[in-house]
C-alpha cells in the first residue's frame, strides 16, 4: 500500500513537468507590501576572534645618499691696528751710598737710609742736611710699621749638663751684720756673735769648715761710727772664729755696729 502511495505521486510529478503551465494556474497581481516589522532586539556580542600570526620583519632599507654639504660663512674683516706710542725718555739711576752721614757731601740722586725710611737727594752739594728736610731730600720708601709679634717657638730640649767649672780665686765662707753690741742682725754661716767688754773686740765664730787660719781672709767695714770719726778695723782669725777689732783714730778701741765677710784663700 506504502508503496502503490509513492508511486501515485511520483507520476503525478511527472505529469505536471510535462505538461508545464497547463498544470498551474494562472498568476495574479502582486498584493501591496506589507508594514515593516519591528526591528528585533540586538543579539550578544559575538566572542573576539583570536589575533592573527605577527607578520615576518621586512630588511632594512638600502642608506640614502649623502646630502649636499653646506656654504662655508664669510670671514670677518681684521680689526685696525693700534697706533704705537711714543718711546718714553729713558730714567735717572740712584745711587745708595748707605745710612745718611752728616759729614759726606752728597750728590742729587744720591740714596740713604734714615731711622729706617730711604731718602734721595733733590740737589748737589747736599751736606749736614737730615733726610726729613724735604728741601734737599724727597722720601723714598718709608719705613713699615712694626710687625705683629710672631708665635712663641717651641721650648727646645734641655742640653746636657756642662762639666763642673774650677773654683775662683775665692769663695765666701760666712758674711753678716753685727750691731753694737754684738748681737747678729743676720748672716750666713755664722753660729754664734759676741761682743767682750774686757778684751774691747767682738768674736764671731762660722761653720762650713775647720781649716786653720791661715786659709782666710777677713774683711771688716763699719757702718756706725763717731760723728765725723774717723776709724781703722782689723780682723783677726782662727779655726772656725774670727776676731774684730774697731778703733777710732786716737787708738782707742770702739763698739761699733760693722759688716764682715770671710774669704778662703784658694
Amino acid at each position: 500500500m506504502r508503496f502503490f502511495r509513492l508511486w501515485a505521486i511520483t507520476v503525478l510529478l511527472l505529469a505536471c513537468v510535462v505538461l508545464g503551465s497547463a498544470c498551474a494556474g494562472a498568476k495574479g497581481d502582486q498584493g501591496p507590501k506589507g508594514d515593516t516589522g519591528a526591528t528585533g532586539a540586538t543579539g550578544a556580542q559575538g566572542l573576539q576572534g583570536i589575533q592573527g600570526i605577527q607578520g615576518v620583519k621586512g630588511d632594512t632599507g638600502d642608506q640614502g645618499p649623502q646630502g649636499i654639504q653646506g656654504v662655508q660663512g664669510i670671514q670677518g674683516s681684521q680689526g685696525i691696528q693700534g697706533v704705537k706710542g711714543d718711546t718714553g725718555l729713558p730714567g735717572i739711576g740712584v745711587e745708595w751710598v748707605g745710612e745718611w752721614d752728616s759729614a759726606v757731601l752728597y750728590a742729587k740722586y744720591d740714596g740713604v737710609g734714615y731711622q729706617g725710611s730711604s731718602y734721595i737727594s733733590r740737589q748737589n752739594s747736599n751736606t749736614n742736611h737730615l733726610p726729613t728736610d724735604t728741601n734737599w731730600w724727597d722720601l723714598w720708601v718709608e719705613k713699615g710699621d712694626t710687625g705683629e709679634q710672631g708665635i712663641q717657638g717651641i721650648q727646645g730640649e734641655q742640653g746636657e749638663k756642662g762639666d763642673t767649672g774650677d773654683p775662683g780665686p775665692s769663695m765666701i765662707v760666712a758674711i753678716g751684720r753685727v750691731y753694737p753690741d754684738g748681737t747678729l742682725m743676720n748672716g750666713y754661716n755664722v753660729t754664734y756673735s759676741l761682743w767682750s767688754a774686757s778684751l774691747q773686740q767682738y768674736q764671731i765664730g762660722f761653720t762650713g769648715t775647720s781649716s786653720s787660719d791661715t786659709d782666710y781672709i777677713v774683711l771688716v767695714t763699719p757702718y756706725t761710727t763717731g760723728s765725723g770719726s774717723n776709724y781703722s778695723a782689723a780682723g783677726g782669725n782662727s779655726s772656725s772664729a774670727i776676731v774684730v777689732t774697731l778703733t777710732d783714730t786716737s787708738g782707742v778701741r770702739q763698739q761699733w755696729g760693722f759688716h764682715f765677710m770671710v774669704l778662703q784663700v784658694p
